[in-house]
Order: C-alpha cells, then structure tokens, then sequence
C-alpha cells in the first residue's frame, strides 16, 4: 500500500478534520483546569487587593448630612463621631462640632414631632371607631329598637374629647416644625462651610482612590501577564511542532486570558467618565430612532461574529485540498469518493480523475495532491 513518509525538515503536515486532539476525559479534565485558573485567580485577585492600604473617605455621618433633601429631616444618624485622618485634614470635625448641638437638638425635635404624629394616628383610628360607634346608635334610635347596645352621648362626648386632644397635638406638631425651621435656618452658613470643605476632601480622596486602583491593577497585571505571555509562547511553540500537547496549553492561555481582559476591562471602568456615557447613552436610547439603529448594530455584528466563525470553520472542513487529503487516506478517489487502490490506480476509473504522476526530481511516482513526493522529499 501507498505510504506517507515524514521528514524533520518537512513543512508542517496538515491536521486532518477529523483528528481528535484528546479524548472526552482530556477534554473534561481540562475544562476543569481551565475552571480552576478562573476562580483560583479570583482569590488571587482578591488578595492582592488587600496589599494596598486603601484610603479613607470622608465621613459617611457627614455626606449623609449633606446630601440630606432638607436640613429639617435631621435625625440621631447624623450626629457624627469616628472622624478619620482625610475629615482631620480638611477640618471637617471641626466644621461639625461647631453645629453639632443644633443638629442634636433638631433630631431631637424630629423624634418628639415623629411620636406625637404616631400618637395622632393612632388616635385617629379610635375616632373613627368611635364615630362608626355613634352612627350605628343613630341607626338604632330611627328603628326604634329598645335594646341599644350603644349610649350616643356617651359616645358624642368621646369624639368631641378626642378631637380635642388630637387638634391639641397638631398644634404642637406645628410648633415643633417652627423651631425646627429656626434653627435650620441658623445652620445654612455653617452647613455651606461644611459642603466646601467636604467637596475638597472628597476630591481628595478620588484622587487616592485612583492611585489605589492603579496600584492593585500593577499587582495583578504583574501576576497575570508575565503567565499570559508564557503560556502564549509555549502554545505557539508546541502548535508549531503539531505536538499532541498543544490543547493543554491552549486551555491554560484562555484561561490567562480571561484573566487579563477582566483587569483590564475593570481598570478601564475605573478611570473611564462611565456616568457620561450611560446618560449619554440614556438619552440616545430615548429616541425611538437611535434605539432602532443600535438593535440593527448588535444583529449584523452578531450575525458577522458567529456567522463570520462558522465560514472559517466550513472553509476548513470543506477546502478542496484538504476534502481530497481526507480521501486520500481513505483510500478514496480525490474527486468523486471512488474506492481506489493507491499502489496501483493513477487514475480514478469512475471519473478518470489523475491521482498519480512523476517526481520532477527523482521520477518516482508520487500523488498530485500531496506537495512532496515520498520518495526524495522534495516539493
């Protein structure tokens, strides 16, 4: 039978189709090596962000305070301790302790205005229990009937004492709302002071927060790359000699790859203005036209990404030379699938299609389809 011969000097053969590179088990085993890079990096990740130390913002209690709708709402969360080193720096402590009786006595008058407008509902729900009460009694007295089960002035009195006694406590609840108006209106100066000092340390710490970042992105690039590139160097050189080992590190620069794309993607959210681009964004989607166009966008590039794969896969799989190799080894006609005897046909008898002819160098026979000849080895 007709043989292939191989040559350490020969161009690297042609991986047939159907060749499998590993088993399933290999396949499996591998998968779970590639699982096991992923989240083993995750931890490392994680690790490596706890090197740095990262920096204290301002006071929580503080930005709190501020981004509070209404000085009026200031309730016992918003007084303030624990000041770190950024709220020294920027005297935002100093800032608070000059207010920070107002504000005390503010949440104060909120917490006595939030009980006595609690009391109020509650009373509110007797009265109108009461005055269903006293409607049914006056149902009674129309009918006549002389076994009432209600006492009306009994009941009139009750109602007019109760709202009374809730009238009474929306007058305190007013007064209460006065005060506090007042002194939340001596408080505007010193809480505009407040906001400009927050408004520096709060700058300040982006600042540092970016360094942070770029910080823990140097460690895991310098843990993540120099793997990468190891891993792409060893894939190529062991793909280059067709070795059998090729897919192991294949599944092993994927993973790698993964990796690095994560940091580099979260690097590049970090630094990037993102709440520019999602308004932008937002208000792009808005138009009925634009939304249209992005659809369109994500369906032809969809269909270019996977159709665009799937065309490079069928041009490999069915590429003339490589359909006619295929054959070949089957012992088939290159052109029409004819069973054939490569030792003696040099010619398909279904479709007289040549399979053979003489080596220009040693004039042997050798197969058309086949660039070197099997005999001397040359092209």
């Amino acid at each position: 039978m007709f043989k292939f011969t191989k040559k350490t000097n020969e161009r690297k053969p042609i991986e047939e189709i159907h060749e499998k590179k590993t088993s399933v088990a290999g396949y499996f085993l591998l998968s779970i090596l590639f699982i096991f890079i992923i989240t083993t990096g995750q931890t490392i990740f994680k690790d490596l962000s706890d090197i740095p130390k990262k920096p204290d913002g301002p006071n929580h209690c503080i930005s709190s305070i501020l981004q509070n709708h209404s000085i009026n709402n200031l309730s016992n969360r918003h007084i303030c301790n624990n000041f770190n080193n950024i709220d020294k720096l920027y005297d935002l402590d100093n800032y608070y302790l000059k207010m920070e009786s107002k504000i005390q006595e503010i949440a104060a008058l909120n917490k006595t205005k939030q009980n006595k407008s609690n009391l109020n509902e509650r009373k509110n729900i007797n009265l109108n229990k009461l005055k269903n009460e006293y409607n049914l009694s006056l149902q009674e007295e129309i009918a006549n009937e002389d076994n009432r089960i209600t006492n009306k002035e009994h009941l009139k009195i009750q109602i007019t004492n109760l709202e009374n006694e809730i009238s009474q406590t929306k007058n305190d609840i007013n007064k209460t709302e006065n005060n506090t108006k007042k002194i939340a209106n001596s408080l505007a100066g010193p809480i505009e002071e407040l906001r400009i000092a927050h408004d520096k340390a709060n700058t300040y710490y982006k600042k540092q927060m970016a360094f942070y970042n770029f910080k823990i992105f140097l460690l895991k690039l310098l843990f993540t790359l120099p793997l990468f590139l190891i891993s792409i160097f060893y894939y190529l050189k062991l793909k280059k000699k067709n070795s059998p080992y090729t897919v192991i590190t294949m599944f092993v620069m994927f993973g790698f790859a993964i990796l690095f794309t994560q940091i580099v993607l979260i690097f590049l959210y970090q630094i990037l203005p993102t709440n520019w681009i999602v308004k932008i964004f937002t208000f792009l989607m808005a138009s009925i036209f634009f939304r249209y166009i992005v659809y369109y966008s994500v369906v032809i590039l969809t269909i270019l990404l996977f159709g665009g794969l799937v065309y490079i896969m069928q041009k490999r799989i069915y590429n003339p030379k490589m359909s006619a190799i295929r054959r070949l080894k089957d012992e088939k006609c290159p052109n029409c699938s004819y069973p054939i005897d490569l030792n003696f046909y040099n010619f398909c008898p279904r479709c007289g299609e040549q399979i053979k002819n003489n080596c220009k160098n040693c004039g042997k026979s050798k197969i058309i389809k086949l660039d070197h000849c099997p005999h001397c080895g040359k092209k």
